[in-house]
């Protein structure tokens, strides 16, 4: 047997591999004789049937199998001992073989292929640093959160005096009887809140007005942004099949409730941190609320050291992948590629390379023995999203590991959250390894700068989509 590899290009070549007679027919003879030997034909005893019958049965189908069982062989030794993987599946550049080629002398198979770029972990770790942000707090930052606390703990009450910034006004509402040239005039409730989301000529109407107080105004102007969908789903209360409405409505204010600011005391600390809490006024209050914060600032900090090692992975163009031969691999072989246009092709085409860098550093990174994904971590993946997507239920430990040890029963999502340990994993393995350098950031600069890079990826999925 013959194989070898010539280069088209930068890992992309065709791989030749030439069988002789002589490696095939023995293998094919071994298969023939298992076949004699556990062969129940009627007339002859088991393992007494002719070889000629068996060849005459069996022979062409064997050797076909003979063959693909030689080849893939050679294809998996080949990579073993020049150390490399190809990409995807190997393209077969021959014709298929007619039974008649399969007595050939030798027989040559060709494949199109495409070699995996090389990860090399130390350079990588080696030619890249991150950036370890310390985030600083300035009082107004503490007095937000001080201003957050109370907003959540303060409670509506109904009140009787003139409505002011903030107020949730309740609107009873009827259309303009001369407006509807003898149909019945729609009536409707709702409710809305005097703050920067309310039209102007609505927020004029309102504006220091008590309950009982009517007013005449037109629908299509009490909230800025509105749509027609709005007006007849949440003023109204109709659907599209019903009659049409007229702009202009007679409201009446029949209740008017404001946001109350509790008082910073025992009970109210009590509610907030449990029974136990040291919270006793609003020095305390600040003091843990400053705490809580850095507490979970440090956190968002280490997130973005693994965001950073993240996009490091994705972006890394170091890898030198052979791209007409994935074109080619992905039309012929996926139906999904086949119907893509050529601009989502080839934007497609970069998404997927990212992904597949993720998948060359995983094996590396894997491949150390250093990495390992734990039960424990499955575990905590999956209890940490689920609290993450369900806030405020209270689960004990026990039951918490209930839900995670259930979800790990179904092997599909199983597999999902194991890959997910692993990332994880990597990207700690990674980032614990390279240079920091540590840098001061002000909280909302910081926010900031995590508001952009949302923003940034927020408008590339768009104008992706847009252009679909």
């Amino acid at each position: 047997m013959d194989i070898s590899l010539q280069s088209i290009s930068n890992n992309h070549g065709n791989l030749r591999i030439l069988l002789h007679k002589q490696d095939i027919n023995p293998e094919v003879s071994k298969e023939l004789e298992r076949i004699r030997k556990n062969a129940k034909i009627k007339g002859f005893r088991q393992g007494a049937v002719p070889s000629s019958m068996i060849q005459k049965l069996y022979g062409e189908g064997i050797r076909a199998e003979v063959l693909n069982k030689i080849v893939n062989n050679a294809v998996t030794e080949y990579q073993k001992e020049h150390e490399l993987r190809f990409l995807g599946d190997l393209i077969p550049m021959n014709e298929p073989l007619a039974d008649s080629d399969l007595l050939r002398e030798e027989i040559e198979f060709v494949y199109e292929v495409g070699i995996t770029p090389k990860i090399n972990l130390d350079q990588f770790i080696a030619s890249h640093s991150l950036k370890r942000y310390d985030i600083g707090f300035s009082p107004e930052n503490i007095d937000a959160e001080v201003s957050s606390f109370i907003q959540h703990f303060s409670e509506l009450q109904v009140i009787e005096d003139s409505i002011q910034e903030g107020d949730l006004i309740l609107l009873k509402v009827r259309e303009v009887e001369d407006q509807k040239a003898g149909a019945q005039a729609l009536e409707s409730e709702f409710s809305v809140y005097l703050d920067e989301n309310l039209h102007e000529d609505m927020r004029k109407l309102v504006a220091g007005k008590k309950t009982g107080e009517r007013f005449r105004f037109n629908i299509q102007h009490v909230e800025k942004n509105q749509n027609d969908n709005i007006v007849k789903k949440y003023f109204l209360h109709i659907t599209d099949e019903q009659v049409g409405y007229s702009d202009m409505f007679d409201g009446e204010i029949i209740k008017v409730s404001r946001k109350v600011k509790p008082d910073l005391d025992k009970a109210l600390f009590e509610k907030a941190f449990g029974p136990d809490t040291t919270v006793q006024n609003e020095t305390d209050l600040r003091e843990k609320l400053s705490a809580e914060l850095k507490n979970f600032y440090i956190g968002e900090s280490e997130k973005f050291l693994e965001y950073q090692v993240s996009e490091l992975i994705k972006n890394d163009k170091t890898l030198a992948y052979p791209d007409d031969f994935l074109r080619k691999w992905l039309s012929t072989s996926f139906e999904e590629w086949q119907s893509k246009s050529s601009h989502d092709f080839e934007h497609d085409l970069i998404h997927f390379k990212e992904g597949l860098n993720w998948e060359l550093y995983r094996s590396s990174i894997a491949a150390t023995g250093e990495v390992q994904v734990k039960a424990d971590d499955l575990r905590q993946i999956i209890i940490n999203k689920y609290k993450a997507q369900i806030p405020g239920l209270q689960f004990t430990d026990e039951q918490w590991n209930q839900v995670a040890m259930n979800v790990l029963k179904d092997r599909e999502k199983s597999n999902e959250f194991y890959h997910e340990a692993l990332n994880a994993r990597c990207i700690q393995w990674l980032q614990e390894k390279m240079t920091k350098e540590d840098v001061s950031i002000s909280l909302d600069d910081f926010r900031s700068m995590i508001r952009d890079i949302n923003q940034k990826a927020q408008a590339h999925q768009h104008e992706h989509h847009h252009d679909h």
